[in-house]
């Protein structure tokens, strides 16, 4: 595994560049996923993400992280501010105000037994908030070093700015990092909604905010890595039928023809690197040279998580990363 330099004043720890995501079946059922959490840790892995909005997964990762008796290695991340959903999939109004933000920070102590958290996301946006007081309580228990850094998670690089811009007018800390969608998969719809919805800087369209992310210097930690699925390699560019496999926010949001060709560009340079769809999908966003990203991936199979792995040692040319992303219509 690679690292990353230290992100935040207050966070020394080894920030891996995978980021093992438990929005996962057994972690937000809070079933057993020890075996899952310690596979990834033993290879290297030492940056978890979750979220208030995860089900019980606070809870889970909470539970293996008192048992291990790691907390001093790991950098946890988790995420609040999130609408509430009901039991039928519906979301709520928007949470994203101080009140809320207060309490979600609140129940994910007690939900991940720990007094700090390393990393805090704020999980939606609402465009009819302000920015301040949301800057001025995440400043409250950053200066307490209850959170280590923070920043926000489908946000526009605007929203950012202008959170950031007001922390300077007042002496604060602003956001430190990001977490939209990014990855080569071009996201064309929103698939979840909620909030102000979800934001992506992938394809593209998005090229002024990764130049933004650059110009900044705000890594992204990078959600929907693999396209929800589409190029996990369970569907397949030359078979129709196997779109049926992905779930309803995936087909939405990613199942379009730009996005099949990107998976069978994917689909020959695993060959050629003799590798999987996937792990080309994940080296694609490590090789990226506009920003820095942290890809967020997830597995509730052994040795999908050791794939995934693997996929940080994958190096690709400058050529073949533009070819991937259909800069280029034929490789050099």
């Amino acid at each position: 595994m690679q690292y990353v330099p230290s992100l935040s004043n207050k966070l020394s720890k080894q920030v891996s560049l995978l980021v093992f995501g438990c929005a996962i079946p057994q972690m937000s059922a809070d079933l057993d996923s020890d075996g899952i959490l310690d596979e990834a840790f033993r290879n290297g892995i030492t940056v978890f993400d979750t979220a208030e909005a995860y089900g019980l997964s606070e809870v889970s990762l909470g539970n293996w992280i008192d048992k291990r008796k790691n907390r001093d290695e790991i950098v946890l991340i988790t995420k609040g501010c999130h609408p509430k959903v009901d039991s039928k999939g519906n979301m709520g109004p928007d949470r994203m105000n101080p009140d809320a933000l207060i309490e979600d920070i609140e129940q994910s102590f007690k939900r991940l037994k720990t007094d700090y958290i390393d990393i805090y996301f704020l999980h939606r946006d609402d465009l009819n908030s302000e920015v301040g007081p949301i800057i001025d309580v995440l400043n409250e228990y950053y200066s307490l070093g209850k959170i280590k850094e923070f920043g926000a998670s489908n946000w526009s690089y605007q929203r950012i700015q202008a959170a950031n811009n007001y922390a300077k007018s007042k002496g604060l800390k602003g956001f430190g990092v990001s977490s939209p969608n990014f990855g080569l998969c071009e996201q064309k719809a929103d698939p979840w909604g909620g909030g102000s919805g979800c934001v992506s800087i992938s394809g593209p369209s998005n090229s002024e905010a990764r130049l933004w992310y650059k110009e900044n210097a705000i890594p992204v930690f990078a959600y929907s890595a693999i396209g929800h699925g589409m190029l996990s390699g369970k569907v397949k560019s030359n078979d129709p039928s196997t779109k049926s496999l992905l779930d309803a926010p995936a087909q939405k949001a990613y199942y379009r023809e730009e996005n099949l060709e990107r998976l069978r560009r994917c689909e020959f340079l695993a060959l050629k690197h003799n590798c999987t769809v996937s792990q080309i999908a994940i080296a694609w966003i490590l090789n990226q040279t506009e920003v820095l990203a942290l890809p967020i991936v997830s597995s509730s199979k052994i040795n999908n998580i050791r794939m995934n792995i693997e996929a940080v040692d994958i190096q690709l040319s400058s050529e073949e990363v533009a070819w991937l992303d259909l800069s280029v219509c034929s490789r050099s």
